[in-house]
């Protein structure tokens, strides 16, 4: 006749653990042993950071530089033995396995996907799971993908006869690279000078900037995101006698 039994052991802790069984009689002993791995399930995403070009964002303000790799940091409340991973839609773009989740965690994203994502902000998923938590854990992390800025060029748009005269100057803006930027406008005079900082969202636009410096004054306009800058000059005073319209 068979015998039977159980014994019922609850673990503080997850962790790996051998369990041994010994059972003797009269005439002989058996031992038997199994290797056992108490997980410890999921709970929801701690701090998430990301890095891109040796800067770190917030998960708020999360950037990534196109064709540079990009790291995201992220860490659990509590979970053992997590698979994470970085979706966008149903794309997978990166992963990685750990025995801790409570413990800061950078996942690559290569180069090359970056450049898939491709310029612009987009919506991505962080999953997290492991075989005791159903259903999985997941957040979503809104990522800017940009460019460096790069190719910019201005034109002052002011007709000849009313350039000296003008209480604003008309500046026409263009970028091959690197928007949305920041663009700085510094008038400088003989004197004094003024400056106005706008958005541009486009690689084109046109600015109407106050001109507040009597006579020949010069322009410096600079485009900048949080990646690089550049700065080009415009003579006002020189492109107002010559034609009205000077590229710089």
């Amino acid at each position: 006749m068979a015998l039977q039994s159980s014994v019922v052991h609850k673990y503080s802790h997850p962790g790996t653990f051998v369990v041994a069984v010994e059972c003797t009689s009269r005439d002989m002993q058996i031992t038997a042993q199994k290797i056992m791995t108490i997980q410890e399930p999921v709970r929801a995403f701690g701090v998430i950071m990301c890095y891109a070009g040796k800067l770190s964002f917030h998960a708020t303000n999360c950037k990534a530089l196109y064709g540079e790799t990009f790291q995201i940091q992220m860490e659990l409340k509590a979970g053992t033995h997590v698979t994470y991973r970085i979706q966008s839609d149903e794309i997978l773009l990166s992963g990685l396995s750990v025995v801790r989740g409570n413990v800061p965690q950078n996942i690559t994203v290569t180069p090359d996907v970056v450049e898939q994502l491709g310029p612009g902000c987009h919506q991505l998923t962080l999953h997290a799971s492991n075989m005791v938590t159903f259903p999985e854990v997941s957040a979503d992390l809104h990522v800017c993908v940009l460019e460096r800025v790069a190719g910019l060029q201005a034109s002052v748009l002011t007709q000849t006869d009313d350039c000296l005269d003008s209480p604003d100057i008309t500046v026409g803006v263009s970028l091959e690279r690197g928007a949305p930027v920041l663009l700085l406008f510094l008038l400088l005079g003989d004197n004094n000078s003024f400056s106005q900082i706008r958005e541009m969202n486009t690689r084109r636009d046109i600015f109407h900037i106050g001109r507040p410096i009597p006579g020949s004054v010069q322009v410096k306009l600079r485009a900048w995101n949080v990646f690089s800058s550049v700065e080009v000059d415009v003579d006002v005073f020189a492109s107002a006698a010559k034609t009205g319209h000077r590229k710089i």
